[in-house]
């Protein structure tokens, strides 16, 4: 009579899977299972039939099987007994699943830590598959830890999610959750008109996208500046300069997910000196009426702003290009004031001011 061997990949707290080599002139066998001397089934199995998974076993439990070939003549002898331990009872199922799109091949997710857990086993499977029940088609992936980064997907699709803890036996797998990946990373974008406050970004035309998110970031990618466009291009203003910036480009899909960003590094421009401090202002007076302001060309300036005051009233405040002004009025024994600022890429200059009373 052939021995009894046991599946022991099979074997889990509540089940095991027992077999036994073929007995030719056999029509049938029969198993008796013990937990002590106390028979808890005894059953017959076909010839065609070389195995036998006995199920509703009890978790940490130790059972003994025999087996014996029948004929129509009768039975054999019982065959020697195997002795097997069901496994502990399995950890709880993990609770609090949740996930995140992580990269266009990959989810990050996590879940609670189960007490007795020694790993867990995480399985996805895309959503536009699940109608074919493959178990090829379904991913699985182990961690120690209570969370995963589950690579190997494919982009732009959406998966359900489940996992189980994992003792000396495996608890059942939570309830599902669906997380959908990124689409593919979109090219980089280029940076042209580098200033030191500004830039601008343009991309090449992405047929999956249905609009560009393009921001600004800093060098811990913290976002400084973002606009949403359906263009291929984006200008940014009030940059700092001499400072290192990166241009984050990902678009959004017509189903409404998120591509995979790429980034691009670029310096902004130093800025000039701020202007020199104006010099050499001088006052003539023209007429009782009106008098005229010029000043020496300030280092770096583009335009001036001047306020002119006659005695407490300001007569004039204007930015101009040009280095003098014309003042009309009645100034006599008047006091009078004239302010200047030069400004430039660089900023403005210190102020200027120059005082005279009419006579």
């Amino acid at each position: 009579m052939p021995d009894v061997e046991l599946e022991e990949d099979l074997l889990t707290s509540t089940s095991a899977e027992v077999s036994w080599a073929t007995v030719n002139t056999a029509t049938e066998y029969r198993i008796t299972v013990k937990q002590g001397s106390n028979q808890v089934l005894a059953l017959k199995v076909p010839t065609g039939l070389l195995s036998y998974s006995i199920q509703n076993l009890i978790a940490a439990t130790t059972y003994t099987v025999t087996l014996k070939a029948c004929t129509a003549s009768g039975c054999s002898v019982e065959s020697n007994p195997l002795s097997f331990t069901t496994y502990p009872a399995p950890p709880a199922i993990p609770s609090g699943l949740s996930g995140s799109a992580f990269s266009s091949d990959s989810l990050r997710l996590t879940w609670k830590s189960v007490v007795g857990a020694k790993k867990y086993e995480v399985r996805a499977i895309d959503e536009k598959l699940s109608f074919l029940d493959n178990e090829d088609d379904v991913r699985t992936m182990e961690s120690t830890t209570n969370s995963i980064i589950f690579t190997g997907l494919v982009p732009d699709s959406q998966y359900r999610v489940e996992v189980a803890s994992v003792g000396q036996s495996k608890s059942e797998y939570s309830s599902s959750i669906l997380v959908a990946t990124m689409a593919e990373a979109p090219d980089a974008a280029l940076v042209e008109e580098i200033q030191a406050n500004s830039a601008v970004a343009t991309w090449e035309d992405d047929l999956n996208a249905q609009a560009y998110i393009v921001s600004i970031v800093d060098s811990n990618l913290k976002t400084i500046s973002s606009k949403v466009t359906q263009g291929t291009s984006a200008g940014f203003i009030g940059l700092r300069p001499s400072t290192r910036y990166r241009i984050k480009l990902q678009y959004r899909t017509f189903t409404g997910r998120h591509s995979e960003p790429t980034f691009t590094a670029f310096t902004t421009k130093t800025l000039p000196p701020r202007p020199s401090m104006v010099k050499g202002i001088k006052i003539k007076r023209l007429s009782k009426k009106s008098f005229r302001v010029s000043w020496n060309k300030s280092r770096g300036a583009t335009s001036y702003t001047i306020r002119v005051l006659v005695g407490n009233k300001n007569l004039v405040s204007k930015t101009f290009t040009k280095r003098r002004v014309h003042v009309k009025g009645i100034f006599v024994k008047k006091k009078i004031t004239v302010i200047i600022i030069a400004r430039g890429i660089g900023g403005e200059s210190q102020t200027s001011i120059k005082t005279l009373r009419a006579k």
